[in-house]
């Protein structure tokens, strides 16, 4: 179950905006969470499920336009919330002088593929997290096909206009947890001076704001194996875009050896007023 921890602030305001007989309309403060979920864009159906892609490795959606003489793909894979104008598109990479966009360079994927056990997960299964709930489907997944700044998979705002992003509730992939606990045939199990860590970069246009990192390790990650934690990016400020930088302290000659996945929903943001 999510922690709704960041509402706590929005339910007392609207709670005091309330007279005794109860009729008065809720004040809306401006806040908002992208859910994923179909039903917050009712006018148009299967809004978020659409995007949903199967296969989950290989799929039509996120590997279009495959180029076999250069290995390249041109995927137009693009999502944006009508409620927020939160926008993700898949990047444009440099993959040995030739330029390609597909989830295997990187990007941010819708999905709704739950309950995959953690032993069983490989990369056929990127978009699995290990858990179901009753009343979320949908969710994000994030790739890092490369740890190049200009590269990194993101969030931002179609409009280009800067607002809050509270937080958000994250956990990793069945995938990842699968490498991270049992090894795989590129690397080890984590031992305690393991961590794998998830930096979320703040700009503002063009202008780094901050960064939050999230450090992961065996201790702490039995957290995500049945449920989300939630993150606190109030500290980034008003933000036009999120890059997310992933990293593993398990490397081997080709840089992090463990998958490079992780999931999020519930992403909560603060409209600035004169939005609603």
């Amino acid at each position: 179950m999510k922690k709704y921890f960041l509402l706590c602030a929005a339910a007392l305001c609207m709670t005091s905006c309330l007279n005794d007989d109860d009729e008065t309309p809720v004040k809306d403060d401006g806040l908002r969470v992208v859910t994923f979920e179909d039903a917050t864009v009712p006018s148009v159906g299967n809004f978020w499920t659409s995007l949903v892609d199967d296969p989950q490795y290989g799929g039509p959606l996120l590997y279009q336009n495959y180029n076999p003489e250069n290995w390249t793909y041109d995927t137009e894979y693009s999502w944006k919330d009508p409620n927020t104008q939160l926008f993700s598109e898949i990047p444009w990479v440099n993959f040995y002088g030739s330029m390609t966009r597909s989830f295997s360079s990187g990007g941010v994927a819708i999905s709704n593929y739950r309950n995959e056990s953690i032993s069983s997960a490989t990369f056929e299964k990127q978009l699995t997290i290990p858990f179901t709930e009753n009343n979320n489907a949908n969710f994000a997944v994030v790739y890092q096909g490369t740890q190049e700044v200009q590269y990194l998979p993101s969030i931002r705002f179609a409009d280009s206009k800067a607002r809050l992003i509270p937080g958000m509730y994250i956990t990793l992939t069945s995938y990842t947890q699968n490498s991270i606990i049992n090894g795989d045939e590129y690397t080890t199990p984590f031992d305690a001076k393991d961590q794998y860590t998830i930096t979320f970069i703040g700009y503002n246009g063009s202008t780094e704001t901050t960064r939050v990192n999230v450090v992961l390790n065996v201790n702490n990650i039995q957290q995500l194996m049945t449920g989300w934690y939630g993150i606190d990016l109030s500290s980034l400020g008003k933000v036009t875009e999120i890059k997310f930088l992933i990293d593993s302290t398990k490397k081997n000659d080709y840089g992090i050896s463990t998958p490079t996945y992780f999931a999020f929903d519930n992403v909560y943001v603060q409209l600035n007023e004169g939005e609603y």
